[in-house]
């Protein structure tokens, strides 16, 4: 049997669905941000910088004018903002259908996150930021993200997974 190539048109419909794209500002998180947005999603572009993030919800919007796509501040690198990033969730949206930690650094100076850990690994290992933004979406008076067991998939490239 051959093998089928899945593209953005495989989308189902996402009518009615809540999605949280971080690094939604370049790369493949404004791809996976414009996709969502055609098919239908309620969009919230977690990026860092509020600038990038404003031109992100515009490019969005050239493709999907109608879509409600809305940015959200959100460091990776910083524990406090994940937090506050989830209680604008909150506030936004109520539930989250979709969570998509897309967000990274690569190749960085050396320096610490305001947690004090090393830059180039806080905002791209699973333990010390994605993490703690699925808990943080989960742990809120109302779960913002779905408590059954299929509420949760995890997408990686073999870049996540890959060993020095």
């Amino acid at each position: 049997m051959p093998a089928t190539r899945w593209t953005e048109s495989d989308i189902p419909d996402q009518t009615g669905r809540n999605a949280l794209v971080t690094g939604a500002n370049s790369g493949i998180g404004l791809e996976t941000a414009r996709a969502l947005a055609v098919a239908g999603a309620t969009v919230l572009l977690g990026c860092r910088d509020p600038a990038r993030a404003a031109a992100a919800v515009e490019s969005v919007r050239r493709d999907a004018p109608d879509a409600d796509v809305r940015p959200v501040a959100i460091d990776l690198a910083d524990l406090s903002s994940i937090h506050s990033a989830a209680a604008t969730v909150i506030d936004l949206v109520g539930r989250l259908h979709l969570l998509i930690n897309n967000a990274g650094v690569m190749a960085v100076p050396q320096q610490q996150t305001p947690d004090g850990f090393e830059l180039q690994l806080a905002p791209t290992t699973s333990d010390l930021s994605r993490s703690p933004v699925c808990c943080s979406m989960r742990s809120w008076r109302h779960p913002v993200l779905g408590s059954s067991p299929s509420a949760a998939r995890r997408i990686a490239s073999g870049a996540s997974t890959s060993t020095i």
